[in-house]
């Protein structure tokens, strides 16, 4: 590239976003380090001088990036949004999850939904 910023892909999902492998497990410390650094390279300061195309794909690029991290961090909404990723259509081969995770998975959202 020719370091300018792209628009966001519409199939960007939150793991590689982070250059994390889709899993329930998730390294925090190595997600909070790789946030702070996207979001210094996104921070509008970087952006003043740019096109406002670039300005309005970096204020995408950060929100993408602060939702990722608010759904990263924590474990249920983690979980959910790996159950999301498995509902969409994937290449094959593209994601592995246990099918007794995603039972457990499911059942753990059931019961969340029940006692509300």
């Amino acid at each position: 590239g020719d370091g300018s910023l792209n628009s966001v892909p519409s199939n960007t999902d939150y793991f590689t976003l982070f250059g994390l492998e889709k899993s329930f497990v998730v390294d925090t410390i190595a997600l909070a380090k790789e946030y702070k650094q996207l979001q210094r390279q996104l921070h509008p300061d970087r952006f003043t001088l740019k096109s406002d195309e670039e300005k309005q794909n970096s204020e995408l690029w950060s929100a993408l990036v602060n939702d990722g991290y608010n759904n990263l961090l924590k474990p249920l909404p983690r979980a959910l949004y790996l159950l999301e990723l498995v509902g969409r259509p994937l290449e094959e081969g593209d994601i592995t999850v246990e099918s007794p995770f995603l039972m457990e998975m499911m059942e753990l959202n059931e019961e969340l939904l029940e006692a509300d």
